[in-house]
C-alpha cells in the first residue's frame, strides 16, 4: 500500500535507473535557481562606465584649405586605384586571349 501512497517511489521502481536521472535533473534546477539570483541582470549599471565624464564632444573643424588638399589626395588615391584595377583586367584578359588562342590552334 504504501507505494500506492507515492508515486514517485511507484514510478522509479517501475522505471529502474531513472533514479539517478531525476536526482540530478532536481540537482541542475537548484544549482540554476541559485545562479539566477547572484546573475546581473542586462540593465543593471555597468560599474566600469560610473567614473566617465558625459560631456559633449567636441571636434576640430577643418579649414578650406585643408579640405581641398583632403579632396584631392582622395581623388589622386581613387585615380591610382582606377588605374591599377584597369591593370589589372588587361593582364587577365591577355591570359585568357593567349590560352584561348593556344587551346584552339
Amino acid at each position: 500500500m504504501d507505494e500506492l501512497a507515492c508515486p514517485i517511489h511507484f514510478q522509479l521502481k517501475i522505471m529502474g535507473g531513472g533514479g539517478a536521472a531525476i536526482a540530478a535533473m532536481m540537482q541542475a534546477l537548484r544549482s540554476n535557481r541559485i545562479i539566477l539570483k547572484t546573475r546581473r541582470k542586462a540593465f543593471d549599471k555597468n560599474s566600469s562606465k560610473e567614473n566617465l565624464s558625459h560631456q559633449q564632444l567636441h571636434f576640430k573643424r577643418a579649414t578650406p584649405e585643408e579640405l581641398n588638399r583632403f579632396r584631392a589626395k582622395l581623388k589622386s588615391r581613387k585615380n591610382k586605384e582606377q588605374r591599377i584595377i584597369i591593370h589589372i583586367w588587361t593582364i587577365a584578359l591577355t591570359v585568357l586571349a593567349a590560352g584561348l588562342y593556344f587551346l584552339i590552334h
